[in-house]
């Protein structure tokens, strides 16, 4: 029995180098919560989450609720602690509850005295790894477009992923030619369109780059918008990818009944932490589909070292995310064949090197 004892919420904010752009929304800053359980066993589990206004609130009423929490029980939480009465169904409840689930089996990890793969099963102990960017920027030239592309191929990645979405159809039929033209042929490209067409427009885009041996469209229209995506997935012949805006086993489920989704693309830090990521994971490869993380490395790789039907983890150069490799105390880390390498220290790999970050928290 291992009793919690408090919860301590901290919080960070760093710049962007320079603001970046997908097809819907500007983003100029990183912000990031990072959860504590400490517990009677003298040893703490540490969560990943955000810093939605919605989402500290919540944090807030569970810090007073889970003292007390039997932390052995991870699956008694979801049932106890789940409201969609009072917080709501999606969104930033399942943000708050995410943390702290992943919080869980940190501590769960840490108190086993293993790396958290090994704990849940892993399959390996290395995952395939692509590097997202590909943002627009202001001034942003074609040539500026191709050597950010290929400096991720210098760091290894064997995949790489670009925005489409936020110019006009033909500037952007035209940025992933010219993407292409500069990796190759044996370079995975992968488009993300964050949900920026209609679905008519999405097969238009389709259609235009359908020779460019893409890997996989991703949201190519709105995360609610099932219909569009059946009727993509009926025209196209690329691959389409979805779901890091779903929350929970049940919302994979409804897009999984669209028969149009090849890889789905669960956030642990959103749909639910390790359990959810877990089930989701199992879902998907009976319905015979592929798993790919969405967001930051650091918490995904051990996920995905488990899945059995996994693509790859999604991974954030310091480029788009100055802090993705110095955040944590010991950032995952590459191979020069496209891999991220698990480490075999006990937990999640989630503690926080809070000497290098400390000039970048923030009260909230």
């Amino acid at each position: 029995m291992t009793k919690i004892t408090g919860v301590r919420c901290e919080y960070y904010a760093w710049p962007h180098q320079t603001p970046i752009r997908n097809g819907t929304h500007t983003w100029s800053e990183v912000r990031r919560c990072v959860v504590h359980l400490d517990t009677d066993a003298g040893v703490t589990g540490i969560g990943i989450g955000g810093a939605s206004p919605g989402e500290v609130a919540i944090l807030k009423v569970l810090a007073e609720k889970l003292i007390g929490f039997d932390a052995d029980f991870i699956g008694q939480f979801w049932s106890r602690f789940e409201d969609p009465k009072m917080f709501g169904r999606k969104g930033h409840e399942h943000y708050a509850l995410s943390s702290v689930d992943c919080a869980l089996w940190d501590l769960k990890a840490k108190l086993a005295g293993m790396p958290l793969h090994r704990l849940l099963g892993a399959v390996t102990d290395r995952v395939p790894f692509y590097i997202a960017g590909g943002y627009y920027g202001e001034d942003k030239t074609l040539a500026d477009l191709q050597r950010e592309m290929e400096s991720y191929v210098s760091l290894g990645a064997r995949a790489v992923k670009m925005k489409v979405g936020g110019a006009t159809m033909a500037e952007d039929v035209e940025r992933v030619r010219s993407v292409r033209r500069s990796l190759g042929d044996d370079i995975a490209l992968m488009l993300d369109a964050n949900g920026a067409y209609h679905a008519h427009e999405a097969i238009q885009f389709g259609e235009r780059v359908a020779d460019l041996n893409i890997a996989w469209f991703e949201e190519p229209v709105g995360p609610d918008d099932y219909e569009g995506y059946a009727r993509i997935g009926s025209r196209l012949n690329i691959p389409l990818a979805a779901g890091e805006q779903e929350y929970g086993l049940k919302g994979f489920r409804d897009l999984l009944a669209t028969d149009a989704v090849a890889i789905l693309q669960p956030d642990a830090r959103w749909t639910g932490g390790v359990s959810e990521f877990m089930r989701i994971s199992v879902l998907a490869d009976a319905h015979g589909r592929l798993v790919s993380s969405h967001g930051d490395q650091q918490v995904h790789a051990p996920l995905m070292a488990v899945a059995r039907n996994p693509s790859f983890t999604e991974y954030y150069a310091p480029t788009v995310d100055p802090h993705s490799e110095t955040f944590y105390a010991q950032p995952v880390q590459r191979d020069n064949a496209g891999n991220l390498l698990l480490s075999d220290k006990p937990g999640g790999g989630w503690d926080v090197d809070v000497a290098a970050m400390q000039r970048f928290r923030i009260s909230l």
